[in-house]
């Protein structure tokens, strides 16, 4: 996925009219500081480089996904109107697959250290990465039919785990607060493995053998074939772009349970209804 994201940013690159500005690079709700109704500051600056005024939208976009403002929307259209620059939206397209593209990679490993967030923050992200690709190319994604989850023999093992887990962080101190969340999230995602994670494999290895146009017998030599095919060019975007969404959309129902509310968390609409 990553391999597909890059090939299509560099070959997507946007050439602005306008100068570049200071950028951020990771602004958005997590970031602001606010008295009362008033923004009073922007903090994380380490990303802060000279671009594209654009970038900085498509980062506020990205952060809306885990902490939404009223109306994203709207909010643009008050950028406009403040800044007298006219908003474009497939350049904010671009940027958006850029900024999702950088958060995959930097979230491809365990970041915090915490085994749950980084089931729900691989999940979301890429499950974002590929709907901003497509609606950077304007391609419909085929509905993704859920897989029908069965009970195991070990399911109320799973479950009783969880709901000590949460009993145990009644009352505790952040710390063991934080480890009992972390736990359950893991628990919750065994569990979903354990019913349906067979199913999973077998579906994205046949997903990966027939855009390779070749069997592909197991998961790991699969994904090395696919993004050896990517770099080289030897499948088409919409194709892999298709295949990615299966992929995505069946890791999304495996870490549902452990995502809470983010498992439907999108993109807030960057134009008004009319």
């Amino acid at each position: 996925l990553v391999e597909l994201a890059l090939a299509w940013l560099n070959a997507n690159i946007p050439t602005p009219d306008e100068a570049p500005v200071l950028v951020h690079g990771d602004a958005g709700p997590g970031n602001f500081l606010f008295q009362g109704n008033h923004m009073t500051g922007l903090v994380d600056w380490e990303l802060a480089h000279a671009g594209d005024p654009l970038e900085d939208l498509a980062w506020f976009c990205m952060r809306s996904v885990m902490e939404p403002v009223p109306d994203f929307a709207a909010t643009l259209c008050a950028y406009e109107a403040a800044s007298g620059r006219r908003i474009d939206r497939q350049r904010l397209l671009y940027h958006r697959v850029f900024v999702t593209t950088r958060v995959v990679i930097i979230r491809h490993r365990n970041v915090t250290g915490l085994p749950g967030n980084s089931i729900v923050s691989r999940s979301l992200n890429r499950r974002l990465l590929v709907d901003a690709l497509a609606s950077a190319e304007n391609i419909d994604l085929p509905k993704y039919l859920p897989i029908e989850p069965s009970a195991t023999e070990r399911t109320t093992f799973y479950d009783q785990i969880v709901g000590e887990l949460k009993d145990l962080a009644q009352g505790q101190s952040t710390e063991v607060t934080i480890f009992c969340k972390n736990a359950a999230k893991v628990m919750k995602y065994l569990c979903q493995y354990d019913k349906f994670g067979c199913e999973v494999e077998a579906r994205a290895l046949a997903c990966i053998s027939e855009l390779l146009g070749q069997e592909v017998t197991d998961i790991d030599s699969a994904r090395k074939d696919l993004a050896q095919a990517i770099a080289s060019g030897g499948v088409g975007f919409e194709a892999a772009l298709r295949t990615f969404s299966t992929l995505v959309s069946m890791e999304a129902q495996l870490a549902a349970p452990s995502s809470g509310r983010m498992a439907s968390r999108g993109f807030p609409p960057i134009a008004q209804e009319t």
